[in-house]
Parts: C-alpha cells; sequence; structure tokens
C-alpha cells in the first residue's frame, strides 16, 4: 500500500487514545461550549475538515480504481534484453518513475557482471555498453506505454487526485498550526481541534494545559 494509504491508517488507528483524551478535558470544553472562537481559527478548521474529506474520498477512489485496473492489466512486464532473458518491471508502486529507476537499476548491473568477465575486451565492452543503452530507452519506453493505459483507463487520474488531495490536506493542516492564537478560548480550541486530527500527538500537551490552567 502506498504512503497515502498509511498515512490515513495510521489516524485511524489512534483514534480510540484520541477519544480517550478528549473525555479527559469533556468537563471544560462543555464549559465552554456557548462560546464563539474567532471567525480565523474556525476557518482554518473548517477548511482543514474539508481538506481531509477530499483526500479520504480520494484514498478510496484510488484503490478501487487501482484493484480495478490491474484486475484486467499485469502488475509485472517485461523488457527483453540484447544480451538475452528479459528483465522484470514491476509497475505496482504508486509512482512509475520509481518502477523504472528500480528496473534500469537492475538491468545495469546485470551489465556490470557481464562486462566484469571481459577485462581487456575493450570492443566487446563498448558493444555490451550500447546494448544496455538501448535496453535503459526500452525500460522509459514501456513506462511510457503503462503511463498512457493507466491514463485511458482512469487510474492515472485517481492517483493525481491522491497526491493533490494528500498535499492539500497537509497545507490545510499546517495553517492550522501555524495560527498564533490571540485567546485562551482559542489557544484551547487549536489544541483540541489537533488533538482530534493528529491521532492523539497532542495529548500530553493538551492535558498539561489544562492542568496548569
Amino acid at each position: 500500500m502506498n504512503q497515502h494509504v498509511d498515512r490515513r491508517a495510521l489516524l485511524s488507528s489512534s483514534a480510540v487514545a484520541a477519544a480517550a483524551a478528549l473525555a479527559a478535558v469533556a468537563t471544560d470544553r462543555d464549559a465552554r461550549a456557548g462560546e464563539t472562537p474567532i471567525g480565523a481559527l474556525t476557518s482554518l478548521m473548517a477548511a482543514k475538515d474539508a481538506a481531509y474529506a477530499r483526500f479520504d474520498a480520494a484514498i478510496d477512489r484510488h484503490n478501487e480504481m487501482e484493484e480495478a485496473y490491474f484486475a484486467v492489466n499485469r502488475k509485472e512486464l517485461l523488457v527483453p534484453l540484447q544480451i538475452g532473458g528479459a528483465q522484470s518491471l514491476y509497475v505496482t508502486a504508486h509512482d512509475l518513475e520509481e518502477c523504472s529507476s528500480d528496473c534500469q537499476i537492475a538491468i545495469s548491473k546485470r551489465y556490470a557482471n557481464a562486462r566484469s568477465f571481459m577485462t581487456g575486451l575493450e570492443v566487446a565492452c563498448a558493444a555490451l555498453h550500447k546494448a544496455e543503452k538501448a535496453d535503459l530507452r526500452s525500460v522509459k519506453k514501456i513506462v511510457k506505454e503503462e503511463h498512457a493505459r493507466r491514463v485511458a483507463f482512469g487510474f492515472e487520474q485517481a492517483v493525481v487526485e491522491l497526491d493533490a488531495s494528500s498535499a492539500a490536506d497537509m497545507h490545510a493542516l499546517t495553517d492550522v498550526c501555524a495560527y498564533r492564537c490571540t485567546s485562551l478560548e482559542e489557544c484551547c480550541t487549536k489544541a483540541e481541534y489537533l488533538l482530534t486530527v493528529t491521532g492523539g500527538r497532542f495529548t500530553e500537551l493538551l492535558q498539561d494545559a489544562r492542568k496548569r490552567s
């Protein structure tokens, strides 16, 4: 699974801890229930909630498209080598460039191994070097074709939206974190909100603040 899904899983797995921490400060929060935080902070929190909702939907869409795509397309492609045989090109990673890079590294290692047996045979080594370049170009060509298939299928669009929504969600969280509170009310509201959206990482800070207040 890719890093975006891992991030959602991490937040989900700590939801119980976050809920417990919020319960610990529920009495004080209820006492302030009738108060309204300053609009700027409220807007930032609303933007963060909307960004995460988009990111969450993008993960589900990406997973659906990934499953559907690989139901009819191969996860392992083959790059024929001019020295014989073929090199596996796995296209299951989130980033096709990463797949391409891994395959090219594997091919280069095979050619380096072949050249190691030809010390002193400059002509043969030059031929191997030329063949290696041709095979590396083949990897790029195959990856380009794979990308085109994904676009035609609709899978690539889901990948792009996943990346964009993830970046937007992180940007919105950064905006909330960077907001400079102007009152104790805002500090408490911001701390409680961060607790709910970060899986409990602000629990200790929030509880310490309650003890001091």
